[in-house]
């Protein structure tokens, strides 16, 4: 069982530091990998329909509070990787889960919304399949160093086929493809061809943390901006991944995902990128919290070379029923404009 006070890192892992990915792995990006539709009775009015692949089992969570709307063709797979090796883990982890998680939440940056907005990332003047072996390099050494689980967004389908093929043996990905595809910019120069355009909210859990989808939906005002939960079957604990739209539209968005999480009495645990400070996303939250938050001086987690007003810290990690025990902000080293947000919480608050 882990005891004492966490110290913050300042490497992914939280006790480790790996500095660099393990070498690339060939990924074959199998249509079966890809994300079912699961068709609601109105149509999606997206004006580019996308070609469906092959069916996979539906794990879509419904319910009069977190159901997507009616227009949305939600799209959520769940993925567990079997090998006849056992899972590399540190004991203490697995000691500990019920009672204590440590998470990163990551903004991977999608290539395409990268190229349109011009975004001055070293990782992106490069060639993606670099890119995301390296993603997938330091995401998997901070799980096999004794991580639970992360929370990630905006995830390529080239980057969660990666991690589908390279995580440890029974570790599980869960995935909602948005009903929106990114799509180059008229008039940008784009230096890469995904495989698969899509965009997707991801988490993941170490093997042996057993969950189940809970909750998926893509926002009524914005098909690229959504969430995604699933429930830990041990504890009934809810791990959250979001990504907010920026602007006018936190205060409706954010009561779509204090709606998901409901009244208890488990744990809740929300990271993600909520486009706006501490401050904002408290008072829009409507929910008793803590935020996780990293010892100062902490590094921003979304870097700006011109801020123009913006906040430099709108990644966050949010404890609903829960205790924050510490926190850090580790540099992306170049890979994504958000830099990683770990923490440990305590599931008893």
């Amino acid at each position: 069982m882990r005891t004492g006070k966490c110290t913050p890192r300042t490497a992914l892992d939280p006790r480790a530091a790996p500095t660099s990915a393990p070498a690339r792995r060939t990924v074959a990006h199998d249509r079966r990998n890809l994300v079912p539709a699961v068709h609601d009775p109105e149509p999606n009015p997206e004006p580019e329909p996308e070609p469906e692949p092959e069916p996979e089992r539906n794990l879509v969570a419904r319910g009069s509070a977190t159901a997507a709307p009616r227009w949305y063709q939600s799209r959520v797979t769940t993925h567990r990787r079997h090998d006849d090796r056992a899972a590399p883990r540190a004991p203490a982890a697995t000691a500990a889960a019920a009672t204590e998680l440590a998470l990163v939440t990551w903004n991977l940056l999608h290539r395409i919304h990268a190229e349109n907005w011009g975004e001055d990332v070293p990782g992106i003047r490069g060639d993606e399949d670099a890119r995301v072996a390296a993603i997938t390099g330091r995401l998997a050494a901070w799980l096999a160093g004794g991580g639970d689980a992360f929370l990630l967004q905006e995830v390529s389908g080239d980057q969660l086929a990666d991690l589908r093929a390279a995580l440890a043996p029974g570790a599980s990905v869960f995935a909602m493809r948005y009903p929106r595809v990114p799509a180059p910019r008229a008039g940008t120069t784009h230096r890469a061809t995904l495989r698969d355009p899509g965009e997707h909210l991801v988490i993941v859990c170490r093997a042996g943390l057993a969950a189940r989808p809970r909750a998926a939906a893509a926002f009524d005002d914005d098909p690229g901006k959504g969430y995604l939960a699933v429930e830990l079957e041990d504890t009934g604990a809810l791990l959250m991944s979001t990504h907010v739209t920026y602007g006018s539209r936190l205060g409706g968005q954010l009561a779509r995902v204090a709606a998901a999480v409901g009244a208890g009495p488990g744990a809740v645990i929300i990271g993600g990128d909520f486009n706006a400070d501490r401050a904002a996303v408290g008072a829009a939250l409507g929910l008793a919290h803590a935020f996780a938050l990293p010892a100062e001086p902490a590094l921003p987690t979304r870097p700006r070379t011109d801020p123009a007003g913006k906040s430099t810290t709108i990644d966050h990690v949010i404890a609903v029923r829960a205790r924050p025990l510490a926190a850090a902000v580790v540099d992306a080293g170049g890979l994504s404009d958000h830099n990683p947000v770990t923490a440990r919480v305590a599931l008893a608050g």
